[in-house]
């Protein structure tokens, strides 16, 4: 049983793992993408407009313009890049609305084991209150047909007897469940 929880556990929690270098996170009615480049001058291009600032983030308004592709590069040149700069490009489509609020998974997974813990102590509390009861219950006759003082068995219910055939009404509604052939 622990190894399933630890696995079940360990799976859950790489599902959870999120990337914070690069991406692009939609909040409300706009977006952010956020560059790896860390400290430095950043140029962004989104569309036609080009924007520099000095942070890794650009927070925009989604709507049809800013729907695409955009780039991000350091303005200071990379030695490390043969073109002098790297470049990060983001594709960007979604969608937005005003009151819209956005599910991770590590709130879901905790959304859910809550829900299995809930379930699981109702089921107890419903368990153990249920063997309560039935243990203060009297305890049924034996089954073999003696009562419990050791007397011979009552004798049948005459209500319970089979019904003979010669006496039984054979009007049209007695027998109509019973001849089914026609």
């Amino acid at each position: 049983m622990s190894k399933a929880l630890f696995v079940f556990v360990f799976v859950f929690a790489l599902a959870a793992v999120e990337c914070s270098e690069i991406g692009v996170a939609f909040s409300g009615l706009g977006f952010t993408m956020t560059c790896p480049i860390q400290g430095e001058a950043t140029k962004w291009t989104s569309g036609q407009k080009t924007i520099e600032t000095h942070e890794n983030t650009l927070q925009l308004t989604y709507d049809d313009t800013t729907k695409g592709q955009h780039n991000c590069r350091s303005v200071i040149p990379d030695p490390d890049v043969q073109s002098g700069s790297s470049v990060h490009y983001f594709y960007v489509q979604g969608k937005v609305c005003k009151n819209c609020y956005e599910l991770d998974g590590a709130l879901l997974m905790g959304f859910i084991f809550v829900d299995l813990l809930v379930t699981g102590g109702i089921i107890t509390v419903i368990y153990t209150c249920a063997r309560k009861k039935s243990a203060s219950a009297p305890s049924p006759a034996p089954a073999s047909g003696r009562t419990a003082r050791g007397s011979a068995p009552s004798v049948p219910d005459r209500d319970y007897e089979p019904l003979n055939l010669a006496t039984r009404d054979t009007g049209t509604y007695a027998v109509a469940g019973v001849n089914r052939t026609g």
